[in-house]
C-alpha cells in the first residue's frame, strides 16, 4: 500500500471529486528539493567530467550555478513543467501527521499495482523517492554527459556570465543555441529531480506519481489549474481516479443476501483526534461510492499541534 497523508478539507475532496492534485515540483512545500538534485549534480561533474576548456566549465556553471545554488539561483532558471503526488510506504508516522495532515488529518492508502494501473491510465508514472547519493549520482550522470556532448557538438563562445548575456543582432543565432541546449538539459535534469531527496527524510520513505505537462505521443498539452496557496497561486493537475476500472461484483449468499466485492482497494487512517469513532462515521459517509476495506483509528497520542 502507498499513502496519502491530508487534511479533512483533502480528504473530502479526494472522495468527492475522486481525484488527487499534483502540484507543480517548484511549488512543493520545500522548494529547496530541487537544488538539492543541483547540489548533487555539480558534484558529479567535478568528479566525473573533463571540462576541454574555460569555456566549456563557464557553460556548465551557467547550467548548474558556480556555486551550491539557493532560491535566487532558481529564480533565474526555468525548470521544466513536472507535477507531483506525494505518497509514502510508511502509515500512521507522527512525523508524517504533523507536517502533512494539519490539525486531525487522516492518512488515505491504495494498492500499489491499482496506483500503477491509474498512473498509465492518467499518463503518469509511479516513482520511488531515491535518498541514497550514489544511486542519484548514477542517475544525474547521465543527464550530464549528454549536456557535455551537445556543448562539443556546437561549442559557443560565452562571455564571462551567460546570464547576464545581452545578445547583438549578430550574436543572436548563437545565443538562441545556448538557449536550445539550456531547455534540453532542463527537461532532462527536472525529470531526474522529481525522484531525488535529501537523505534527511529517508524515514517519510516517500513515493510519487510524475507528471510533465507534454502528454506522452501526443503533440497535446496539459492545462494546469491553480488553487489558492498561503502567499500565491500554486499551479496542479489532475489525476483522476477512474473506479469503473475496479468494479465491484454482486456476491450472492445462499440466505439471499448479497455482498459486493472486488474494487479499488481504499484504506483510511483517522489521525490522532480527540473523537476518531465520529472521525471514522464520517469517513464512511465521504466515501461511500469508494471501497473502504478498512478505516484503523493511528496508534499516535492526540495533540492538538496548533496549541502548545
Amino acid at each position: 500500500m502507498l499513502y496519502h497523508y491530508t487534511t479533512p478539507a483533502g480528504l473530502l475532496g479526494i472522495a468527492e471529486s475522486k481525484t488527487l492534485w499534483a502540484t507543480h515540483i517548484r511549488y512543493l512545500n520545500d522548494s529547496t528539493e530541487y537544488l538539492h538534485a543541483v547540489d548533487v549534480a555539480r558534484k558529479v561533474r567535478a568528479d566525473s567530467l573533463t571540462m576541454t576548456d574555460a569555456n566549456e566549465l563557464r557553460y556548465f556553471d551557467f547550467l548548474l550555478g558556480k556555486e551550491t545554488p539557493g532560491r535566487d539561483w532558481m529564480e533565474n532558471h526555468w525548470t521544466d513543467d513536472y507535477f507531483v503526488v506525494s505518497l509514502s510506504k510508511s502509515q500512521d508516522r507522527l512525523s508524517q501527521w504533523r507536517s502533512y495532515a494539519g490539525r486531525c488529518g487522516y492518512c488515505v492508502g491504495w494498492d500499489e499495482k491499482a496506483l500503477r494501473t491509474l498512473a498509465e491510465r492518467n499518463d503518469f508514472t509511479l516513482e520511488e523517492c531515491i535518498y541514497d547519493e550514489e544511486r542519484q549520482r548514477s542517475l544525474i550522470l547521465p543527464v550530464l554527459k549528454n549536456a557535455q556532448a551537445r556543448w562539443q557538438a556546437h561549442p559557443i563562445e560565452l562571455p564571462p556570465d551567460p546570464l547576464e548575456w545581452i545578445p547583438t543582432d549578430s550574436e543572436f543565432e548563437t545565443y538562441w543555441g545556448l538557449a536550445n541546449m539550456k531547455r534540453e538539459f532542463d527537461q532532462e535534469f527536472s525529470r531526474v529531480a522529481t525522484v531525488c531527496k535529501h537523505p534527511a527524510f529517508v524515514e517519510e520513505q516517500e513515493w510519487r506519481l510524475v507528471a510533465g505537462v507534454a502528454l506522452k505521443g501526443t503533440s497535446k498539452h496539459r492545462q494546469p489549474k491553480l488553487r489558492p496557496g498561503h502567499t500565491q497561486l500554486i499551479p496542479y493537475v489532475e489525476f483522476q481516479f477512474d473506479l469503473d476500472l475496479f468494479a465491484r461484483t454482486p456476491i450472492q449468499f445462499k440466505d439471499g443476501g448479497t455482498v459486493m466485492m472486488g474494487g479499488l482497494e481504499t484504506v483510511v487512517y483517522c489521525g490522532p483526534n480527540p473523537e476518531p469513532a465520529l472521525a471514522r462515521r464520517s469517513v464512511h459517509r465521504a466515501f461511500r461510492d469508494w471501497h473502504i476495506t478498512s478505516c484503523l483509528f493511528s496508534a499516535a497520542p492526540y495533540r492538538d499541534w496548533n496549541v502548545g
